[in-house]
């Protein structure tokens, strides 16, 4: 958790600004607030438990995704892995 230190603010807005576009959420909505009180928090990583399982969900996601596709070789590099999650995302979104 060390190496996120000096990022946990950023990673935490992230995670809303990304739950928030999912979702729909317009910035002025009422509903933007609800979200952030839900997933943050005032604790030394600035997620609440609800958030941390929100954030945690996202890499399982990805993992599943490209584990479930069709590959003949499945991804070794970063930029192998984000090619191969693009195009299991553009299948599943279909």
């Amino acid at each position: 958790m060390k190496c996120y230190e000096l990022n946990k603010a950023q990673i935490a807005g992230l995670l809303v600004a990304t739950e928030a576009k999912r979702l729909g959420l317009d910035v002025h909505s009422p509903k933007l607030e609800e979200l952030m009180l839900e997933y943050l928090s005032d604790d030394e990583t600035l997620l609440s438990e609800e958030g941390i399982k929100k954030l945690n969900a996202y890499p399982l996601k990805g993992y599943n995704l490209i584990h479930d596709y069709p590959l003949s070789d499945k991804p070794t590099s970063r930029e192998e892995f984000l090619e191969a999650f693009n195009l299991a995302m553009q299948k599943y979104s279909k």
